[in-house]
Formats: structure tokens, C-alpha cells, sequence
């Protein structure tokens, strides 16, 4: 029987998280067919790259989504839900709130990878399309960018 939540605040990640980010992932992540497990420093976030994580009223991180900002879209990832608090819509809305920063910051699509079929599915029902079938790659289109053009990069 999954746990219920009153609600669910998500919130930037801080360096403070890092013990508890880890362990979420170590405890929900499915295992690599090499037997070994990511190392820590792979959660270690990019300068560029902003973790949102979803907490329990309690304070427990429940779950987390990676955004980062690439040159023409925001590349979602390492979207992890504690196993007992799935299909609450956690996930969902560690989504949207990924989007919402997308598009604050501009960008008009977002792109997101699967791990099996039934991610795509679950994707798909997002309102995100298959892009790649072999790397199980997903788009959405998010809106109009408002990002200022810079000439020096063309």
C-alpha cells in the first residue's frame, strides 16, 4: 500500500540535500546490469544544472528531477520518485515544475529520456513524443521563446 501525502513541497536543491539526494537515488534508481551503482559524484549537480526536489510536510525528499539548460532546448533527467510514494503525481509535478523554469528561462522545448517502454507510455501521456525509438528519447513543445538573439554565436 503506497504511503499518502498531505502534500508535497518542491524546492531547489541545496548542498545540504546531498546525503539524502543520494540515498534516494541509490534506494529507487534501478541497478545498472553491471552489478555496480552510479557513484556519488554523478548527483553532484553541473553549475548550469538545477536539481528540484519534491519533500514529505515531514521534510523527507521523496523525490527529485535534474533540468538542465542546453543552447536551444532543456535536457530533463535522473527523474527518481521513492518507490512508496509513486503515482501520487510526484513526478508529475516535478515535471512541470522543470517546465515551468524552461520556460521562464526561454527555451520553447524540453527533452526528457526513458528507460523502458512504460516510461515512454507514462511520458507520452505528458504530452511528450518520441523522438528517438532506439535511445528512448522524448520531446515537448513548450511555447515561444522570448530569449534574446545573440548574433556572436551564429
Amino acid at each position: 500500500m503506497p504511503k499518502e501525502l498531505d502534500f508535497v513541497i518542491i524546492r531547489s536543491y541545496t548542498q545540504d540535500d546531498h546525503k539524502a539526494l543520494e540515498r534516494l537515488h541509490r534506494e529507487n534508481w534501478p541497478k545498472p546490469k553491471s552489478g555496480k551503482d552510479s557513484n556519488s559524484d554523478d548527483l553532484t549537480p553541473e553549475p548550469t544544472e538545477t536539481v528540484f526536489i519534491a519533500g514529505s510536510g515531514t521534510g523527507e525528499i521523496v523525490g527529485s528531477i535534474y533540468y538542465y539548460p542546453r543552447i536551444v532546448d532543456a535536457d530533463l533527467h535522473s527523474l527518481v520518485v521513492k518507490k512508496e510514494y509513486r503515482r501520487q503525481g510526484i513526478a508529475a509535478e516535478l515535471i512541470k515544475v522543470a517546465q515551468d523554469q524552461a520556460q521562464r528561462d526561454g527555451f520553447t522545448k524540453i527533452i526528457i529520456g526513458a528507460g523502458n517502454k512504460k516510461l515512454v507510455r507514462y511520458y507520452e501521456s505528458l504530452g511528450f513524443s518520441l523522438i528517438s525509438n532506439r535511445k528512448k528519447r522524448l520531446a515537448k513543445d513548450i511555447g515561444t521563446t522570448n530569449r534574446p538573439i545573440d548574433n556572436n554565436n551564429l
